[in-house]
């Protein structure tokens, strides 16, 4: 029979030392692309940028398709590479947004099993008060 205080216990410890970003812009084998490797937030910001400035076109542009686009690709880039070099404290903006949204949507009870849980339906507690009649020899333990 074994004890339990033999076995092997795993412990990890993370520390701001192991934290590494996480990356997009690299290939299978781990050779850059040019001008990456990219941050999760320099992506989605330069999405972003680039999907704004393309609904807003008709307000900011009209100097023609070629020059309207060529100035959103670089302000685009420019926001991207501008986010290189900022720092959002321990987590990513991204993945703390991800987080939020999650929080919110999620279900006021928690989830069991991947589904939310439900609270039983209230039901009527019946009670009254109960009598009980003194019979002869209990609680008489005077002579004691």
């Amino acid at each position: 029979m074994t004890d339990d205080r033999d076995a092997d216990e795993v412990v990890r410890f993370h520390t701001r030392g192991v934290r590494f970003p996480r990356l997009i812009g690299k290939t299978a084998d781990g050779t850059r692309l040019p001008g990456g490797p990219y941050t999760i937030t320099q992506v989605v910001a330069t999405v972003t940028v680039f999907i704004a400035g393309q609904w807003t076109r008709p307000v900011w542009g009209g100097n023609g398709l070629t020059s309207d686009y060529l100035a959103l690709v670089a302000v685009a880039v420019v926001v991207g590479f501008a986010l290189r070099h900022a720092t959002f404290g321990p987590r990513d903006p991204v993945t703390t947004a991800i987080a939020v949204i999650g929080l919110y949507l999620a279900p006021r009870t928690g989830r069991l099993g991947g589904r939310g849980v439900r609270r039983p339906a209230p039901s009527r507690v019946t009670a009254g008060p109960r009598w009980q009649l003194a019979t002869e020899g209990v609680g008489t333990d005077r002579d004691a």
